[in-house]
């Protein structure tokens, strides 16, 4: 996580503007661990705004012998969408 949140702070002190951080399913925490840290980080020099989504899948698994029939399955998971921006003043 700290190259992620090294990264994150070499773009804000570089000139960039805005990050958008997204992810799926078990790295969702991370995710939020990471954007607190580069917020804490940053001191009162980032606004943040947080989104939720559900991303729909379709697994297709197919069979180890030739006679078996392609599966589908379809399945949801959680996404959270994090976008970072540096104060106007900055």
């Amino acid at each position: 996580m700290y190259a992620q949140a090294k990264h994150c702070m070499d773009i804000f002190s570089t000139g960039g503007k805005e990050i958008y951080l997204h992810c799926l399913g078990n790295s969702i925490n991370r995710c939020l661990n990471l954007a607190l840290h580069i917020i804490k980080k940053s001191g009162q020099g980032l606004s943040y705004s947080i989104h939720t989504s559900t991303i729909h899948f379709i697994d297709e698994s197919h069979p180890f012998h030739e006679d078996g029939d392609i599966a589908l399955k379809q399945r949801s998971n959680s996404a959270v969408h994090i976008k970072l921006s540096k104060h106007m003043s900055q």
